[in-house]
């Protein structure tokens, strides 16, 4: 079975890899209360920014499932507006 890491690495459809990634956040954080959101990106070897996102989308997706018709870019606009 994939890691959270080769499931986010291998994703291709932006907001299952949103969701992978929050999940993977998520279970750090948990397990340890030193965890943050720039320990998610040194990990998954991506921006601070990529990772802030991208919680912010899995987020919005639990009560909109509609975002998961746009685009990621259009998704964003959307959610900051």
């Amino acid at each position: 079975m994939p890691t959270l890491k080769e499931l986010f690495k291998n994703e291709k459809i932006w907001w299952k890899k949103a969701i992978v990634l929050e999940t993977y956040h998520l279970m750090h954080e948990i397990s340890n209360s030193d965890w943050h959101m720039r320990d998610t990106s040194r990990e998954l070897k991506c921006s601070l920014g990529y990772v802030c996102e991208e919680l912010m989308l899995a987020k919005e997706l639990k009560s909109n499932e509609g975002l998961k018709e746009l685009s990621r870019n259009k998704a964003l606009r959307s959610i900051k507006k």
